[in-house]
Parts: C-alpha cells; sequence; structure tokens
C-alpha cells in the first residue's frame, strides 16, 4: 500500500506515536503542526535481497539500478511521512524524533515540508537516501529546514540529499550528525551529498557532523551545471574519515573553493588535494588515521570524544550551534565530557507519553518561531 496513515489536507496537529509501518509506500500522510516519534517504517527482507544480489554481482551492490529500471516509477521512494496529499503548499512545523528507517529505498522525506525538524532517529540500510531535503511537488520550496542528532548507517546512494533545483530554496541545517558506513552496502557511498540544488538553492549549513566511509567523494558536482550554489554551502567543525580515497567532486577546477569551510579535521591517508585544501581552510588539520581522532570505541558506535583527541577544544563558534560548549567548541558531533553511548540517538527503551507534546499543547514555541529567535549564520 502508499500509506499506513493518511490525514486529512485540512486537519492539524496529529501526533502518530509507536507505531510500525511494514511495507508502505510512506508511513503516513501528515498536515501541518504534526509529530511522529518512536514509529518504524521498513521492507523487511530489503537488506537480505540487497545482499543476494550483491553476492551473485561479484561484491556490486545492484540494489539502486533494480529498484529504478525493474520497478514501476516511485514504487519505494517515499519516506516515513510525506506530505497529506491534496495540499497546494507544504505542512509546516512538524517534527520527526526518535523513529527508526531501516530496509528502504529513502527513509525520510523531510523535504517536503517547510519551517520544521528531524532529530535522533536512526536511519540503517536506506539505499538510495537516508533523508531527502527537497520535495518533488510543484511549490515546495523546502524552506528552513533543520536535520539533527542523527545516526545514518549504511547508505550506498547519498545519505543526504538536496536535489531539485527547480523548487528548492532552504535554508537546510545539517549538525550534529553521525554519517557511517558500517557494513559492505555502505562503506563506499556515491556521495556523502546529493547536492542538485543550483537555481534557487541558497543556504546549505553543515555543523559539527561525522561522516566516515572507505571512499566517497563530498557532494555531488557536474562540470556543466551554474556553480553558485556553492557559495551558500558551509562546512564547519565537522570530522571527515575516510580511509581510502577521498575523490575530488567533479567540476570546474577550483569550484570546491567556493564553498565556506573552518575547523574540519580530515583523516584520510590518499585525499585529493583540491578537496582537502577547500576543507582545512580556516584552522583544518589532517590527520592519517582513524585512531588519531581518540574516539571511545568507534567499532561499536560510541564516537565520544576522550582526552587527548586533537578535535577538543580545536573548533569554530559558530553562533546558535555551539553556544554552550566550554572553552573553545569542540569538532565533530560530541563534546568532551557528552556520554552518549547506548542511549544515543534515541534511548533503548521506549518511552510512551500520553501527554500532549509541549508543541502541540502550546507550551513551546513553533519551529519556525523558534528559528527566528536563534542567531543565524
Amino acid at each position: 500500500g502508499i500509506f499506513g496513515i493518511k490525514f486529512d489536507p485540512a486537519s492539524s496537529h496529529a501526533v502518530v506515536r509507536n507505531c510500525v509501518f511494514e511495507y508502505c509506500r510512506a508511513g503516513i500522510a501528515l498536515p501541518s503542526h504534526s509529530l511522529v516519534e518512536w514509529c518504524e517504517h521498513t521492507y523487511p527482507g530489503f537488506y537480505e535481497f540487497s545482499e543476494e544480489v550483491r553476492q551473485r554481482n561479484g561484491g556490486e551492490l545492484r540494489t539502486y539500478p533494480l529498484v529504478k529500471d525493474y520497478h514501476p516509477g516511485n514504487w519505494y521512494e517515499s519516506g516515513i511521512a510525506d506530505y497529506a496529499y491534496g495540499m497546494e503548499s507544504p505542512p509546516v512545523n512538524c517534527e520527526f524524533r526518535y523513529n527508526f528507517m531501516h530496509e528502504l529505498f529513502d527513509g525520510e522525506g523531510l523535504g517536503n515540508f517547510d519551517d520544521s525538524e528531524s532529530h535522533h532517529n536512526v536511519y540503517l540500510h536506506c539505499y538510495d537516501n537516508s533523508v531527502e531535503l527537497e520535495g518533488w511537488q510543484k511549490g515546495f520550496a523546502s524552506r528552513n529546514l533543520r536535520f539533527h542528532h542523527n545516526l545514518l548507517l549504511s547508505c550506498p546512494g547519498a545519505p543526504i540529499s538536496h536535489q531539485n533545483p527547480e523548487e528548492l530554496e532552504g535554508p537546510h541545517y545539517v549538525y550534529r550528525n553521525v554519517i557511517y558506513g558500517y557494513d559492505a552496502h555502505g562503506w563506499n557511498p556515491w556521495v556523502f551529498i546529493k547536492s542538485k540544488c543550483y537555481g534557487k538553492g541558497n543556504g546549505f549549513y553543515y555543523y559539527q557532523n561525522l561522516f566516515w566511509a572507505e571512499s566517497a567523494e563530498l557532494y555531488w558536482n557536474e562540470r556543466e551545471w551554474p556553480q553558485e550554489w556553492l557559495d551558500s554551502f558551509a562546512f564547519k567543525n565537522n570530522i571527515f574519515v575516510v580511509t581510502e580515497r577521498f575523490a575530488r567532486p567533479t567540476g570546474p577546477v577550483d569550484s570546491e573553493q567556493r564553498f565556506e569551510a573552518a575547523g574540519n579535521i580530515v583523516v584520510s591517508p590518499a585525499a585529493d588535494r583540491a578537496i582537502l585544501s577547500a576543507l582545512l581552510r580556516e584552522g583544518g588539520r589532517q590527520l592519517s588515521q582513524p585512531e588519531e581522532l581518540v574516539l571511545r570505541n568507534p567499532g561499536k558506535l560510541d564516537f565520544a570524544l576522550l582526552p587527548g583527541s586533537p578535535a577538543v577544544d580545536a573548533g569554530v563558534r559558530i553562533p546558535g550551534f555551539n553556544d554552550n560548549a566550554v572553552n573553545t567548541p569542540d569538532i565533530g558531533p560530541f563534546e568532551l565530557g557528552e556520554d552518549v553511548y547506548p542511549d544515543w540517538p534515541r534511548p533503548r527503551r521506549t518511552v510512551f507519553d500520553v501527554n500532549p507534546p509541549a508543541r502541540i499543547s502550546g507550551e513551546e514555541l513553533p519551529l519556525r518561531l523558534r528559528f527566528l529567535e536563534e542567531v543565524e549564520p
């Protein structure tokens, strides 16, 4: 089926909790001012299918062309939530938290909403994109979106996507996420960021994230594209671990010098000089091996900083995003002393709360007003 739950577009303030959506193209069709939490969206068996195909193709993962070429259009291409069909403008002030999206083609379609956020979720084995920050409906500009404090595991396509130059406007704030290859399906993604966002796109801010793969390009670019979109990208206080080949994105020579960069760490013994020099501007640092980061236990998804890490007190200040840092901000998703394992990004025990969420009861400002109160970069 298409939807597990479908709301009328004229409704408002939907709260969906503790639901499992299996074999649904999309979990929920949502109106404005909605909350989705502690839910699961999955196609059971999709991982096993992909692994068998990989084994039969000499280790080459062929899930993407199989889905695109041999299934009806858009068969798998919706995430846990979509806009309520019939809406002529996108839903606003929606929030997605503590959800688990796995064994899917696309995990989440946050770009179908405006003034909304997604945080503290887990995405595993999403074979196209873990999250799509673009919408495909006419007039859906994907404005003012925040994607933060999430764990993205094993996405062979592009874990994060901003691609619809005809509609997408932004801004998009992507911060304090962990993007990790995890297994043979995800160690070599096509790109980290699917960035076909020239045209109207303006303002793509990547702060305090950890990207970890064997080989990858940072973002998608083509020589024939207009290049002004890169002027509105910023990479600050991120850690990039690429243990084999960190390639320069395709595009005109020196185009990677257009984005803003500060306080990044690149861990790669074979990084292309062009992308390396671009990311290491304004106080960046290169390391050779992941062990030099001095993280607690990344093999068990515990990425906490330990004393002696070169990421400690090495970042730049980003008003509104690391104001609570002690001394100088650290680099990466966690500050030294922040004990996040094993209950990050979502507690291991599901919490069912029957009380109205603060943002539904009116005790908390709508997201759009909260954004306006913060100091924008």
